[in-house]
C-alpha cells in the first residue's frame, strides 16, 4: 500500500463490519447480489451515517438497490429517503441545491454522461452508464439538460 492509499484510508477509515449482511434477511434479491454488488454495503453504511446526522447523500443508480433503499430501508429510517439520489440527480443537486458546481459544469457533466451512453448505443453494446435506459434518457436526462441550458439565472 502506497503512502497516498494510507492517507486516504485514514480519512475514510470506517468500521470493518459487513454492512450488507444486515439486509440479507430483508431483501428478496439473490444473496449473491447483496454480497457482490456493493450497493447494499453502501446502504448499510449510509444508515449508520444517517443515525449520526453525518450522511449528505447516498448515490445509487441500480434500480434494485435504489428501490430497496427507498421503500424498505427508508420506512425504518425516513431521514434517509431524501438523501437517496442517482448520479444524474446528484450532479443536478450539486448545482441547484449545494452550489458546489456551476450551471455550466453541471451541463457539461450531464452531457458527458449522455455522450458515453450514445457511444455504447452506437456500438451496439449493452452497457448502460449510470444504469440509464432509453426511457430515462428521454424522460429525465435530456429534459434536464435542456432546462439547465434554457434557464439562465
Amino acid at each position: 500500500m502506497g503512502k497516498e492509499d494510507e492517507t486516504i484510508r485514514k480519512k475514510f477509515a470506517y468500521n470493518e463490519s459487513n454492512y450488507a449482511e444486515l439486509f440479507k434477511p430483508l431483501s428478496d434479491r439473490d444473496p449473491k447480489h447483496i454480497e457482490e454488488d456493493g450497493e447494499y454495503e453502501a446502504i448499510g453504511i449510509s444508515v449508520d451515517l444517517c443515525l449520526t446526522n453525518s450522511l449528505h447523500c447516498l448515490i445509487l443508480d441500480d434500480d434494485g438497490p435504489k428501490k430497496f433503499a427507498m421503500f424498505n430501508v427508508a420506512k425504518k429510517f425516513p431521514e434517509l429517503k431524501d438523501k437517496i439520489h442517482g448520479t444524474v440527480g446528484f450532479i443536478n443537486n450539486s448545482y441547484t441545491n449545494d452550489s458546489l458546481i456551476s450551471r455550466e459544469q453541471c451541463i457539461d457533466h450531464l452531457k458527458a454522461i449522455h455522450y458515453v451512453y450514445l457511444q455504447y448505443q452506437q456500438k451496439g453494446e449493452n452497457r448502460r452508464p449510470c444504469s440509464m435506459d432509453p426511457a430515462f434518457v428521454n424522460k429525465s436526462l435530456l429534459p434536464l439538460i435542456k432546462k439547465l441550458e434554457t434557464n439562465h439565472e
